[in-house]
């Protein structure tokens, strides 16, 4: 059953941790020392960013509402979640069905290293021989 909502389960993740970083926006904007916390400040800041946008666009982004923010974070991710985890999924699927056809080691394809030969490897009514 888990692997059925695997997608809706990916895309809550994501939002819920849109969720969590837009309502502690400020812890994200003071920077320590520590060079890992720094970067991992900085992909949290990343992941706020489209809420930020929908506040540009909204009017000033001085007086946006955090919950808004929050809103469109969280549908943003919980979207983008999804359709990743489902794209992923069509992949792992696709490769199965690719695999499970089965293709012979002993084959000879027109692409393969046979199609194209030294002059002399084909008969030829041209010359002698």
């Amino acid at each position: 059953m888990a692997v059925r909502y695997r997608g809706i389960i990916a895309g809550l993740v994501l939002g819920c941790v849109s969720l969590l970083l837009t309502f502690h926006l400020n812890g994200l904007f003071t920077l320590g020392s520590n060079v890992l916390m720094r970067t991992l400040k900085a992909a949290g800041f990343a992941i706020v960013v489209p809420g930020l946008i929908a506040a540009i666009v909204a009017g000033n982004v001085h007086t946006f509402r955090l919950p808004v923010m929050a809103a469109v974070n969280f549908v943003f991710w919980f979207g983008f979640g999804w359709l990743f985890a489902t794209f992923i999924a069509k992949l792992i699927e696709l490769r199965r069905a690719i695999s499970a056809v089965g293709v012979p080691s002993d084959r000879s394809s027109s692409l393969g290293s046979g199609a194209v030969g030294a002059p002399g490897d084909r008969p030829s009514s041209l010359g002698p021989g």
